[in-house]
């Protein structure tokens, strides 16, 4: 019974999960020191409304970014965050295709070279997305472009805002 209760929810996670990449730029304290950074999620998007897939109540699981610094050693430098957010997405069309607006509120991890082993501090994260929704096939798949902010604060210089481009394919 345990395993069978596994398995369907292993195979419901597969019709609401989907995993995307991203550029990003950091933004505030010391930003001319850090180089281009790339971001990676997975994340939840489960359906108010089961008749247009205009609404729905996202689920952010994991959220990891990288910001490499253009000094080679970045003591004092912020290079990473790890956030677990909640948000609702709209689309403001009577499909799923069109633009759409996302607010998410959740919790940061901040990662800064304070110290010779790195350090990290916990916080707030705070997101606002903008993008387009293009529904794609007979099922309910859709390709999706986003811009993304992203705000984590976690105290004095573990602060971090970046300004993401993101793209995304998901299988429904």
């Amino acid at each position: 019974m345990k395993k069978q209760l596994l398995t369907l929810l292993f195979f419901l996670s597969f019709h609401y999960t989907h995993a995307q990449v991203a550029i990003c730029q950091y933004f505030g304290k010391n930003a001319s020191d850090h180089k281009l950074g790339f971001e990676t999620f997975a994340y939840f998007s489960i359906p108010i409304d089961k008749e247009s897939y205009t609404k729905s109540v996202v689920i952010e699981l994991l959220d990891v970014a990288f910001l490499p610094t253009k000094n080679p050693e970045p003591v004092g430098e912020t290079i990473g965050y790890l956030s677990i957010k909640a948000g609702y997405k709209k689309v403001f069309s009577d499909t799923r295709t069109g633009f759409f607006i996302e607010p998410q509120f959740g919790y940061a991890d901040v990662i800064n070279y304070a110290t010779q082993g790195g350090d990290t501090r916990s916080g707030v994260a705070v997101a606002m997305i903008g993008g387009y929704n293009l529904g794609v096939g007979q099922k309910f798949n859709s390709l999706q472009f986003d811009l993304k902010y992203e705000e984590d604060i976690a105290g004095a210089n573990y602060t971090v805002g970046t300004l993401g481009l993101r793209t995304s394919f998901a299988f429904d």
